[in-house]
């Protein structure tokens, strides 16, 4: 990121939730269809928090902020747009909103089960606290 653009608020939360983006397979590219992508796992993410965890613990982290937190940009930045992009995302989500509504993405959906490694991490989650319950 130029120097010129990177904006103290919202470069650091971008640069964190890329990071995530890049661990589930949606890498450094910023096309209009990736970013579509994006949108949709995080409203898929907020619509059932348990089937993507962690990523969306992680994600939530970066996207959770209260009105009054938010920051006016400090740069001209257009990448900042998608900060509230993905909170918009999130907000859908977590209104019930339908996800699919974030066009393309055909490989994500509501119903689809999730990824495998997403997948072992919650039987390992449940053996874990199942194990402290006894």
């Amino acid at each position: 990121m130029l120097l010129t653009s990177y904006d103290p608020f919202y470069s650091p939360l971008l640069s964190r939730l890329d990071a995530v983006f890049q661990q589930l397979g949606l890498g450094d590219e910023k096309s209009k269809e990736v970013e579509r992508c994006r949108e949709r796992l995080v409203c898929l993410m907020y619509a059932n928090p348990a089937k993507y965890a962690p990523y969306s613990n992680l994600v939530s982290a970066q996207l959770s902020r209260e009105l009054n937190e938010l920051r006016k940009p400090s740069s001209d930045n257009p990448d900042i747009l998608r900060f509230f992009r993905y909170m918009k995302a999130a907000k859908d989500g977590q209104d019930g909103g339908q996800c699919s509504a974030y066009g393309g993405c055909p490989s994500m959906s509501e119903n689809k089960p999730s990824p495998a490694m997403l997948t072992t991490f919650n039987d390992i989650n449940k053996l874990v606290l199942a194990r402290k319950f006894k």
